[in-house]
């Protein structure tokens, strides 16, 4: 029977799974964990870590190609609505947007993206990013265990692989993950992650002993997140699922019930279809509930999945064919150079001969370029002149473009003030040369704040909208960043 493993990264510790299929049973023949850090980059990787985790794996015999999952860290998940056009014309559509996202910097992106919804002239689409540095590093670090990376999926696809299919859900639900220093909100509905959302805190902060205005904090926007997508969305939530990659659950879960109406569920990986072959590792599983390795199995559970599962959002395919095909452009074009020396070689007697001929041109080609110099000193005084000619268009030029900035700018405020929910304030605009914005305010109510963006979604002037962080306190403020229409992608 054939062994399906998964590698499941978070901020501080490597899970891997590996399970076996039959029907709709899963059988779980293996669970382990590592604690480091998997990705250190650098000369001085962490290679005793990774050392380590390849001889424990060798060892119990776990060693082929696997599906891993990053750190929630290095991942952007967002949904966006497409022309109905062809896959490789939605891959170029969205590059062209998201390297300008502050969090991509202008590195090169690699991304997937899994259709959730078909209309006659559009497609509803979600799209996930990776920078192709970090999933370089996954895949060499991969390697260094003992494994061949078969896919890289984001881990909240896979807690919703999970999720869907250990319970067998098919109403709406939510999924509260928490790492490190992050937690992550999916919303799942119909076997599809339909929305995600990102709040900069993680266990560090809510397990510190003494904080309570933490805790609080992150619980009302999570319940404010999830009053959002109920009613915007029309998405009616029926249980919310808590998972954490750190010790302290049920900390978390009595945190979380303070401001959640909504039943609350720790999943557990020892379910009704699952069985563990391991008597240690089930009497563990029945002890602890093994919610840690929810997402290192339902990556498990994915890489079995056929490519139409909509779940299947692999983030590395697309750029690694893209590189495929530069090594083959790469091979013909050493292949054309060798061909063209060895056509060279066989032909140099004849060569030689043209060119004797053509240095006795060349002789006589010199002696005209001498009478041509002479003319060329009026050229020159010429020359001189339209260069001054040019420092005074160019002058003209940048009194121009700072006219059409101020402008521009502008307009952009005068749109902002017209998409601007009530209660909501905007502190600062910056507008750089390549058409970036960069919005900074304030708002009464969290929920406004999505408001907002979604107003931006059809502004005029204004495209590619995206909140990058909202602080929640007595007033929450936000930063937005977005781009003007039809800017081109100028250095700044």
């Amino acid at each position: 029977m054939k062994k399906f493993i998964g590698f499941s990264i978070s901020e501080h510790f490597v899970r891997v799974a590996v399970i076996t299929i039959k029907k709709d049973h899963i059988s779980i023949a293996a669970l382990k964990e590592f604690t480091g850090d998997f990705l250190k980059e650098g000369k001085e990787r962490n290679s005793a870590f990774l050392k380590r985790c390849r001889n424990t794996l060798k060892k119990e015999q776990i060693t082929g190609s696997a599906f891993i999952t990053p750190p929630d860290t290095k991942v952007v998940v967002k949904e966006k609505t497409v022309p109905s056009i062809p896959k490789n014309e939605i891959f170029k559509l969205i590059e062209a947007e998201i390297k300008d996202y502050a969090i991509f910097n202008h590195e090169n992106v690699s991304l997937g993206f899994t259709t959730l919804e078909k209309e006659k002239n559009k497609v509803k689409i979600m799209w996930a990013g990776i920078k192709e540095t970090d999933l370089m590093n996954i895949i060499k670090s991969s390697r260094k265990c003992g494994f061949s990376t078969r896919g890289v999926i984001p881990a909240n696809f896979a807690e919703a692989k999970f999720i869907s299919t250990i319970y067998h859900l098919n109403e709406p639900f939510a999924i509260v993950s928490v790492d490190s220093s992050i937690t992550t909100m999916s919303f799942v509905k119909d076997g599809k992650l339909y929305f995600s959302y990102v709040h900069d805190t993680g266990s560090d902060e809510l397990l510190k002993e003494g904080d309570i205005s933490t805790g609080s904090t992150w619980s009302g926007n999570i319940a404010t997140t999830i009053t959002y997508v109920a009613r915007s969305r029309n998405f009616p939530i029926k249980n919310i699922f808590l998972i954490s990659q750190n010790s302290g659950i049920e900390k978390l879960l009595a945190i979380l019930s303070q401001r959640i109406a909504y039943p609350i569920i720790i999943p557990k990986i020892d379910a009704k279809d699952v069985s563990i072959q391991d008597e240690e590792l089930y009497l563990r599983i029945q002890n602890e509930g093994g919610s840690e390795f929810i997402r290192a199995v339902g990556t498990t559970i994915l890489s079995a999945s056929k490519e139409s599962d909509p779940l299947l959002c692999d983030i590395s395919k697309h750029i690694l064919v893209e590189k495929k095909s530069m090594k083959a452009k790469i091979a013909l074009t050493l292949l054309l150079l060798i061909a063209v020396n060895a056509f060279g070689i066989y032909f140099y007697p004849y060569v030689n001969s043209v060119l004797n001929s053509l240095e006795t041109n060349l002789q006589s080609i010199q002696v005209r370029i001498k009478k041509a110099e002479k003319a060329a000193e009026n050229t020159a005084k010429l020359k001189s002149k339209l260069n001054e000619t040019n420092s005074m268009l160019n002058q003209y030029l940048m009194v121009t473009n700072l006219v059409k900035k101020a402008r521009i700018k502008s307009t952009v405020l005068r749109e902002l003030k017209q998409k601007l929910p009530p209660g909501v304030l905007v502190n600062s605009l910056s507008i750089t040369n390549n058409g970036a914005i960069v919005i900074k305010g304030s708002a009464d109510e969290y929920y406004k704040i999505f408001d907002f963006e979604r107003n931006l979604s059809s502004a005029k002037t204004i495209t590619q909208a995206f909140i990058t962080r909202i602080v929640n306190g007595e007033s929450a403020t936000f930063t937005i960043v977005a781009k003007i229409r039809g800017a081109q992608n100028e250095e700044k």
